[in-house]
């Protein structure tokens, strides 16, 4: 894919690691290394990589989930129900592990939401435009800040091979156009932002960084958890084949 000079775009996309399961685990204190799994009624809505890596995947049951992984924290969602004159009453920390009767109850999403409204507020300070496109993942549009820094007038630095995360596609190298040049530029602004977000709020995300929102959105899944991915034109299409060809055979496996 080939990008003219003066035209390019800079998107980072951030998405948020098993994001429910890390909103749990960090307000009711469970170490990350603990397998945990959030339940809506019987239905299990995330599952943190602790679990995944004990072979508890989002499509089993709760019932599966346990005979897979008995050590596993099982934890709903909040939920409101109402007494008898129609009052609100809403769930507890320590009704976290109780059972929940949906026919008298609702869910309520209200927390995860909330710790997502501070996570994109921080994206706020680094950039002017934030795009939310779940609860959990944020596209951030960099292009005007990282040409300015380009641009200013006393901007003067060294390029090296060294990128910030992982160069999906081939060996590292020197950037030589002004895209590669915004592409590790952001990449080091990306790290920055990650660090600061664990550092306030215990939170990690993975983040992928390239020229538009559908390479951006691709790299921020090719290394997940807590890492950061550039994929640069020169690679992109190495990147693409090898996601084809992957498909092709999931596709094959599964007739």
């Amino acid at each position: 894919m080939e990008t003219r000079e003066q035209k390019f775009k800079i998107i980072l996309c951030v998405d948020m690691d098993a994001f429910y399961a890390q909103c749990e685990s960090i307000r009711l204190g469970i170490d990350p290394s603990v397998p945990l799994a959030v339940r809506q009624w019987d239905t299990l809505i995330a599952v943190n990589y602790a679990a995944r890596l004990r072979g508890v995947t989002k499509i089993a049951t709760c019932k599966e989930a346990l005979q897979c992984c008995p050590e596993l924290k099982m934890v709903h969602v909040d939920t409101i129900s109402f007494d008898d004159k129609g009052n609100e009453i809403r769930s507890t920390i320590e009704d976290k592990f109780k059972h929940h009767d949906k026919t008298k109850e609702k869910f309520s999403h209200d927390y995860y939401r909330s710790e997502s409204a501070k996570i994109v507020e921080t994206f706020s300070k680094f950039c002017k435009i934030v795009e939310r496109a779940s609860i959990d993942e944020v596209f951030l549009d960099f292009t005007e800040e990282v040409k300015n820094i380009l641009e200013a007038p006393d901007f003067s630095r060294e390029w090296t091979s060294e990128w910030k995360g992982v160069l999906a596609g081939g060996e590292t190298f020197i950037p030589e156009s002004l895209l590669e040049k915004g592409l590790m530029i952001a990449a080091e602004i990306a790290e920055k932002i990650r660090q600061e977000i664990t550092e306030k709020f215990k939170y990690t995300c993975s983040a992928g960084i390239s020229y538009n929102k559908m390479l951006a959105k691709l790299a921020s899944g090719l290394n997940k958890p807590n890492k950061q991915t550039v994929i640069t034109p020169r690679y992109c299409m190495t990147i693409l084949e090898k996601r084809s060809e992957k498909n092709q055979k999931l596709w094959w496996e599964n007739q």
